[in-house]
């Protein structure tokens, strides 16, 4: 129902391109992507008017698509699951989160919180934090200007 897959389209080509010069534009253009998940979001919240139902299906539904992912992976070693699971960290991080908290819908908060709170519950050891896009870039210019 989620269409979960969706917002992990093209991950790599977007981590490639999460960079000062590019991040601008590769978010922008995750957002369009996300869009026709936000939409089916706003339709069952429309539907069911439940905020915490609704959030938790998606944290759930998240969580679940990365666990599969990872079990479909032929690791070798420990370490190169390990990697694979901080990529899958970054991308969140860097653009399923903003991306959510660009909506300002009635439930974004909401559903970021629950989406940290489940990715904590299934990926041990892995606790995530939302930041805004404005955030993150602001962290390239403050890199920039050698404030770090």
């Amino acid at each position: 129902m989620w269409q979960v897959n969706e917002l992990f389209e093209n991950r790599e080509y977007y981590l490639r391109r999460f960079n000062k010069k590019q991040y601008l534009e590769t978010f922008e253009e995750y957002e369009k992507a996300f869009h026709s998940f936000d939409a089916l979001c706003r339709k069952h919240y429309e539907e069911h008017g439940d905020i915490e139902l609704l959030c938790g299906e998606v944290a759930q539904a998240v969580c679940l698509y990365v666990s599969e992912c990872a079990s479909g992976q032929l690791f070798k070693n420990a370490r190169q699951e390990a990697e694979w699971q901080e990529q899958m960290n970054l991308f969140v991080v860097t653009y399923l989160f903003p991306a959510i908290l660009e909506c300002r819908n009635d439930y974004y908060k909401q559903l970021v919180k629950a989406l940290e709170k489940q990715w904590a519950q299934t990926f041990k050891g892995y606790k995530i934090k939302a930041a805004t896009f404005e955030t993150i870039n602001s962290g390239f210019q403050k890199k920039a200007f050698g404030l770090f």
